[in-house]
C-alpha cells in the first residue's frame, strides 16, 4: 500500500487555548483514505497526530467533527460508518460507540449504501449524560444517551424530509438551562437561515431565525457571549457577526467556501452564550423583492435547494446568482430552440 498523500484537504480547525485541533483526510491508496485527528501549537506551528484510522471508500468517508472531552479521550463524528465514537487517544482505542444502523430507517435519509446519514456535528451535552449527534441527511439532531447507547426520541430535534424545520443542518449547538435553555441554535442550511429552538413542554418550538437577502447555505452559527451571533455564510463567501437587533456589525469576504469559524478569545462554539428568549433576540427574515430575488426563489423552487447548493458549490467564485440564472435560461433556451429545429426539420423519426 502506497502512503503517498496524494490528496489532502483539510477538514476543520477548532481553537483549544494556544492550540488547534484538526481532523484531515488522506488519501492512501486508491478506494482508501487515512482521517487523522491532529493537535496543532499556532505560536510554533508544531503538530501532534492524536489518532487515525483508515476507512475505504471514494467519498464521503471522512471524519467530520471532532470534541475534546479530556487530555485523553475524544468523541469523533464518522461519515463513513455512521458511528459517534470515543476513543482513548494514548491507547487507540474506541471505548465507546454509537451506530445509526441501530436506531434509524434505512429508508430515510441519503442512499442507504453511500452517503446515508451524513453525520457532520457531534457535541457532549447536558452534564456529559447524552451526546448530539447531527444527521444531516435525515434533517434531524438525535440526543443519545452515552449510558443506554440508546437514541432519546422525544429530545430528537427535526425529522427526515421535513424541511419546514430542518433542512440538512450543519453544527447544531445546545443550550444548556442555566444559559436559559434547553434551546438548540442550528445552520439550518438548505433553508438559507440560522435558527434556534426552545423545548418548552416536551416539544422544540421555534424561537429565533436570522436570515438576509446574501445569506446562502451557512453551516455554523455560534452564540458568543455578548449576546451577538457568529456566523459562517458558505456559500455567501463570508463570515459575519449580527448583534442582539440582527444586525450586521461587522462582515468579512472570503475566497474559500468556509465551513465554520470560531472567536479564539471565547468557549467552544456556543459555550457562554445564552439563548434567544432569554436575551430577547429579534429575529429577522427576508422576502424576495429585487428582481435578483425573486429570480433566487424562482431557481430554488425549480431546481430545489440542494441541487442550486451544490451547483455554486462548485462553480468559480465570480458565478453568483445573477450569472447562473443567465447561464441557467440561456442553456434552456438553446434546448429548446435545438428541439425545435430538429422538430421543423423533420429530424424526428415518425412513428
Amino acid at each position: 500500500m502506497s502512503t503517498g498523500t496524494s490528496t489532502r484537504f483539510q477538514i476543520r480547525l477548532m481553537s483549544l487555548s494556544r492550540r488547534w485541533r484538526s481532523i484531515q483526510l488522506r488519501l492512501v491508496a486508491r478506494g482508501v483514505y487515512d482521517s487523522v485527528s491532529s493537535k496543532i501549537d499556532i505560536s510554533t506551528g508544531e503538530r501532534t497526530v492524536l489518532h487515525s484510522e483508515l476507512t475505504p471508500g471514494e467519498r464521503n468517508v471522512e471524519w467530520h467533527d471532532v470534541d475534546r472531552l479530556n487530555r485523553t479521550h475524544y468523541i469523533i463524528g464518522d461519515i463513513a460508518q455512521h458511528e459517534v465514537e470515543t476513543v482513548d487517544v494514548s491507547t487507540g482505542t474506541t471505548v465507546w460507540a454509537w451506530s445509526a444502523y441501530r436506531d434509524r430507517d434505512a429508508g430515510d435519509g441519503g442512499p442507504f449504501d453511500g452517503d446515508w446519514t451524513h453525520l457532520n456535528d457531534v457535541e457532549v451535552v447536558r452534564d456529559g449524560k447524552f451526546v448530539t449527534a447531527s444527521l444531516r441527511n435525515h434533517d434531524t439532531v438525535v440526543f443519545i444517551n452515552r449510558s443506554s447507547g440508546q437514541v432519546n426520541e422525544t429530545l430528537t430535534l427535526g425529522a427526515d424530509n421535513e424541511y419546514a424545520t430542518l433542512a440538512e443542518q450543519h453544527n447544531a449547538d445546545y443550550i444548556p438551562e442555566s444559559q436559559g435553555g434547553p434551546a438548540m441554535i442550528v445552520a439550518d442550511s438548505n433553508n438559507d437561515r440560522i435558527i434556534e429552538y426552545d423545548f418548552t413542554d416536551g416539544e422544540w418550538v421555534e424561537s429565533w431565525v436570522w436570515q438576509d437577502d446574501q445569506l446562502k447555505w451557512p453551516r455554523d452559527g455560534d452564540r458568543l457571549p455578548n449576546g451577538h451571533t457568529l456566523v459562517t455564510d458558505t456559500n455567501g463567501n463570508r463570515v459575519l457577526e449580527v448583534n442582539t437587533e440582527g444586525e450586521v456589525v461587522w462582515s468579512i469576504s472570503t475566497s474559500i467556501n468556509v465551513y465554520e469559524a470560531e472567536r479564539l478569545t471565547t468557549a467552544d462554539e456556543s459555550a457562554g452564550g445564552e439563548a434567544a428568549t432569554t436575551l430577547g433576540l429579534e429575529s429577522r427574515t427576508v422576502q424576495p423583492e429585487t428582481v435578483e430575488e425573486q429570480l433566487q426563489a424562482a431557481v430554488d423552487a425549480t431546481v430545489g435547494p440542494r441541487a442550486v447548493n451544490g451547483i455554486i458549490w462548485i462553480t468559480p467564485e465570480w458565478i453568483r446568482l445573477t450569472e447562473f440564472g443567465a447561464i441557467l435560461v440561456s442553456v434552456l433556451s438553446a434546448l429548446t430552440l435545438a428541439g425545435y429545429e430538429v422538430s421543423a426539420r423533420g429530424l424526428l423519426p415518425s412513428r
